[in-house]
């Protein structure tokens, strides 16, 4: 299933026409139709809009994987048109959007330096940044040491509508593939680095290195590459900034 094909699924689970249905995610009916015929691709916030109004699951949104719906479908009634999320935060590890704004501008900050590019595509060579400025990371965000982390600039976009070209993502450094297992990771492949979402078949000795735009390959790591795949990190946060 296509995701044109899921964002018209989502809409006829919910038994809605196309008209209220643009109403309930803030967008038009036009741009409905364009969507699920897969005329044009939908923007990245639109998808946010669906996983925090509406409860839809971001890993079936981009993979078909999964249930629909992180939990019970939504009271629409309860969900007003123009609500905008402003205090929502998007964790990777969990896939689920949680209302922490507000603790994270009052987290104490550590710094850490942005090391350099992360190829979001095919893997390219880790072009590091010595003249790029420190970074600063809310410490809530941080699960160990700020040693244990690196910041990197992705570019490319095999990971949109998530994970935008030039956004910045923070990598705790992880040698463990269990713990990698269906998490976004940067991953050295071939002694080039790029960042995926992990799936292992470790009976098989195969590696699926998966991108969430759909117009790009997943990569398979069998045979005598799987040997020599690395793991580098797993992503825990990523970094954004607005034009304001």
């Amino acid at each position: 299933m296509e995701l044109s094909e899921r964002l018209a699924a989502i809409r006829d689970k919910l038994s809605m026409t196309q008209d209220n249905f643009s109403k309930i995610v803030g967008t038009t009916r036009t741009n409905i139709s364009r969507y699920e015929k897969g005329s044009v691709d939908p923007p990245s916030a639109f998808l946010h809009k669906l996983v925090t109004r509406l409860n839809v699951s971001p890993d079936w949104l981009l993979t078909g994987r999964g249930e629909m719906f992180e939990q019970d479908e939504p009271k629409l009634s309860e969900v007003p048109a123009k609500h905008t999320p402003k205090e929502a935060v998007y964790d990777p590890q969990t896939g689920k959007v949680s209302s922490m704004f507000n603790r994270i501008l009052d987290s104490p900050a550590s710094i850490i330096t942005l090391g350099g590019e992360i190829a979001a595509g095919e893997p390219a060579t880790c072009i590091e940044d010595f003249d790029a400025e420190p970074v600063s990371i809310p410490k809530i965000l941080l699960h160990g040491s700020p040693a244990e982390y690196c910041i990197l600039r992705v570019k490319g976009r095999s990971m949109e509508p998530f994970i935008m070209n030039d956004d910045l993502v923070l990598i705790r450094y992880f040698r463990d593939w269990d713990a990698a297992e269906g998490k976004v990771c940067a991953v050295r492949v071939d002694g080039e680095i790029t960042l995926k979402e992990v799936q292992i078949e470790p009976e098989s000795e195969v590696i699926f290195l998966h991108p969430y735009n759909h117009k790009f390959k997943t990569i398979v790591i069998q045979g005598d590459r799987y040997q020599d795949v690395f793991l580098v990190g797993i992503m825990e946060a990523l970094i954004r900034t607005f034009d304001r």
